[in-house]
């Protein structure tokens, strides 16, 4: 496997586990009246 393709995957498989987490952290708090874009800026910005 090359190294780039390895780094892609380990890249994808830390952006969907972040969102899980963030969506289960918006799921605790019960904010589900976010749009689309709010939860996209949630998880794309750090902290």
């Amino acid at each position: 496997m090359q190294s780039s393709s390895f780094i892609t995957v380990i890249g994808v498989l830390c952006f969907v586990l972040v969102m899980v987490y963030r969506i289960k952290t918006l799921h605790q708090k019960k904010i589900w009246n976010l749009s689309l874009q709010q939860i996209i800026f949630l998880v794309l910005i750090p902290g």
